[in-house]
């Protein structure tokens, strides 16, 4: 069970966090997450205890090279990005030709005729190579760095963690490494962190940096920043696991880490598990296919686990509409996936649960694209416009709104709310005016020991009838 002193410390942030997604009427929007943590804390009591009783269990530092696939993909985006956005067709066409090496040995496998004046030497330095096609010296040093970014961009370091944090279902899409998915706070699919923090299946696993940031949407709460990420699905039993989708580049080093890790480290997971599985690219899938049920059959509906053929849609269930399910529904990925023995097609697996609204605990979200019920939003908006029909105007002095039914006054005509009025104005000893400070003018009164204070007016009048 987690403690209810966790929840407590974890309230303040969550609840910030959620306000701060709602500017114009933060004011007044009242949010109370007591109901969706206690859901969210009975949804993941199970994790907890698989995890030793901590919300985020750290696997440990790692360090990964990209996919073959993932690599090549970020280089053929940067060549195109030379040849036509610099309009450096020789220097796209040289790259291209050492693709292979570009991050391997990153210098050229052979000799490179840039023309028939000059050649590249074999084994020089690809990126030093550069200036074999820039004249532009602050150009060069551009795509020089650009270029040592991607290869740099090859080695993920970091500490690998699966987690049921709160505030990690909330930052699946936040992060300062310029990367992002409909999952972000701002995004389409913004509540379906909520689906996910409340099921009882899905676990976040990240590489973070060291150092805990301030994250875009998190309104100054610092937390950490998510290098890479994947979400990691359990069904009810243990039975069998997916991995999603992952951002922002594919890393099966990561997710193979975090199979080992649910299999071999947690109490109860001692079972046997198949290594990830992808029908897709399996030839020995299809083989098993055909022997058992024939050709014919529609391998893109279908999945092949612990000896089933089985529909996708009968073995994942998508349990709520706020998330976006790259399971079921993305056309770029296809799930991996694993299981026991143990696994039989009445153990599915059950992603995404209703969540209650975080700020009144009472109704559910109903749009994927809202933090909180339409209700609350609707009555922090009415709010927002009753208060601004009863507006009188501005402070002159601090420019803060007075509305009907604040304290406030004038001076000279201007209006002042009552904390101006009573530190910033003067009234007149003459005509008893009241005036700002600014346009008053102190006279020591040697028998009251005081100063006094004139409008220029009054102050004008009095030079002159003293001569």
């Amino acid at each position: 069970m987690i403690k209810e002193e966790i929840i407590k410390q974890i309230k303040p942030d969550f609840e910030q966090i959620i306000k701060y997604n709602y500017p114009d009427v933060a004011e007044f929007l009242t949010v109370d997450s007591t109901k969706i943590l206690q859901q969210w804390a009975d949804a993941k009591k199970d994790f907890y205890e698989m995890f030793g009783e901590k919300l985020i269990y750290e696997i440990g530092d790692v360090k990964f090279h990209l996919a073959d696939e993932t690599k090549m993909d970020k280089l053929s985006k940067f060549i195109s990005k030379i040849h036509h956005t610099y309009n450096l067709p020789d220097l796209a066409d040289f790259i291209k030709a050492f693709r292979e090496d570009f991050f391997e040995t990153q210098v050229t496998s052979d000799i490179y005729y840039v023309n028939f004046y000059s050649t590249i030497p074999k084994g020089m330095k690809i990126i030093k190579a550069f200036k074999y096609f820039i004249d532009d010296e602050n150009l060069l040093h551009v795509l020089q760095n650009q270029a040592s970014q991607l290869v740099q961009e090859d080695k993920v370091t970091g500490t690998l963690c699966m987690s049921i944090h709160p505030l990690d279902y909330l930052s699946v899409s936040e992060n300062t490494y310029n990367w992002r998915s409909c999952h972000a706070l701002d995004g389409d699919y913004c509540a379906g962190n909520l689906s996910y923090m409340c099921d009882r299946s899905t676990i976040v696993c990240y590489i973070r940096g060291k150092d805990e940031k301030e994250l875009p949407h998190f309104g100054g709460v610092k937390w950490n920043s998510k290098k890479w990420r994947m979400l990691f699905f359990v069904n009810s039993n243990g039975s069998c696991v997916f991995a999603g989708r992952h951002y922002p580049f594919f890393c099966y080093e990561a997710m193979d880490k975090i199979l080992d890790t649910y299999r071999y480290d947690f109490p109860g997971t001692e079972v046997k598990f198949s290594n990830w599985h992808d029908d897709y690219s399996d030839s020995y899938t299809f083989k098993k296919y055909d022997r058992l049920y024939g050709a014919g059959m529609d391998l893109d509906e279908h999945i092949f686990m612990n000896n089933y053929v089985i529909k996708l849609q009968d073995v994942v269930y998508d349990m709520c509409s706020l998330h976006f399910d790259d399971l079921l529904g993305s056309s770029v990925y296809r799930p991996y996936y694993a299981w026991t023995q143990f696994w039989t097609p009445n153990s599915p697996l059950s992603i995404g649960a209703h969540p209650v609204c975080p700020a009144c605990g009472q109704e559910r979200l109903i749009s994927s694209e809202e933090l909180v019920c339409n209700s609350c939003s609707y009555w922090a908006e009415q709010e927002k416009h009753n208060k601004e029909m009863f507006l009188i105007g501005q402070c002159s002095c601090c420019d803060r709104d007075i509305y009907e039914g604040d304290e406030f006054g004038e001076a000279d005509g201007d209006l002042l709310c009552n904390a101006c009025l009573e530190s910033h104005t003067k009234t007149c000893a003459s005509c008893g005016k009241i005036f700002t400070t600014d346009y008053m003018n102190p006279i020591f009164n040697e028998r009251t020991q005081e100063y006094r204070y004139y409008c220029t007016k009054c102050m004008e009048e009095r030079i002159e009838n003293n001569g």
